[in-house]
């Protein structure tokens, strides 16, 4: 699933963080991360449901762009104008004088678009073909922005129009049939995207690890519901719209319960 960052040109050469943290080991140390997030806060069901529901046929390739988008953000950092001025790599000292843009999200956002857009442009299908560019393009915009916050994405498209000439198709969304889902699973996308990136960088700069990710343990809980019970039970029987809300709280608890022990 997850792309050899080699294919890409990443090596040795290339730092993430100064003063010597090789990108390569901060690409693999986000990628812990989102296994990690994934696997404790259960969300491989709800990110396969996702996108089976967009377009099952290619689950595996639209799976693949989901992690990819997240594993490969920081593929821009090999840029040498990048490397030389922010991270002042020795051995990019000779493309210092020369350099002019050190940006490096817009870089990851064409070395991941290309890569994909290849494999897509075999598809003779019109439907899919132009869904799976839009998609393509949904999920390079979170790339380009992860550093920062998520804006309008026309405006994203606009600009990147120039560079698809079937774009205007593309870009309407008429070939994608569940704009909810969608919805939600770029929001979790970006989600993912930063907290892995986040948690990552921190390991890094402040050596600290992280493992807690905000989890509620089974004890906690359990300690939390006696508690929550004990407060309610100190009431008096509740009497008119009272005794229905009541009731109405207690069917509520009830579901939420058996929907947390049996999750997924």
């Amino acid at each position: 699933m997850y792309l050899d960052i080699k294919d890409f040109g990443v090596d040795d050469r290339y730092l993430a963080h100064t003063p010597d943290e090789k990108l390569s080991e901060h690409l693999e140390c986000t990628k812990r991360y989102l296994e990690k997030i994934i696997s404790d806060k259960h969300l491989k069901s709800i990110i396969d449901y996702l996108i089976k529901s967009i377009d099952e046929t290619n689950f595996l390739l639209i799976k693949e762009m989901f992690f990819n988008a997240i594993y490969l953000h920081d593929l821009g950092k090999t840029n040498p104008c990048f490397q030389a001025k922010k991270m002042s790599n020795p051995l990019f000292k000779k493309e210092y004088k020369n350099c002019s843009d050190s940006k490096h999200s817009f870089g990851g956002v064409v070395k991941y678009i290309e890569h994909y857009k290849t494999m897509i442009e075999t598809y003779e299908d019109d439907t899919t073909y132009y869904r799976l560019i839009f998609i393509l393009y949904n999920f390079s915009y979170h790339i380009d922005k992860h550093h920062g916050r998520l804006n309008k994405i026309d405006d994203y498209f606009s600009k990147k129009q120039q560079e698809h000439p079937d774009f205007t198709n593309a870009k309407s969304g008429n070939y994608l049939d569940v704009k909810f889902e969608f919805y939600i699973l770029n929001k979790l996308l970006f989600s993912l995207l930063i907290s892995s990136d986040y948690y990552a960088t921190t390991e890094y700069m402040a050596q600290l690890p992280t493992d807690d990710f905000g989890l509620f343990s089974q004890e906690k809980k359990e300690q939390l519901k006696t508690k929550f019970d004990d407060y309610i039970n100190a009431f008096p029987e509740p009497i008119g719209i009272n005794k229905l809300r009541n009731e109405i709280f207690k069917e509520a608890e009830k579901n939420l319960l058996h929907s947390d022990n049996n999750l997924f």
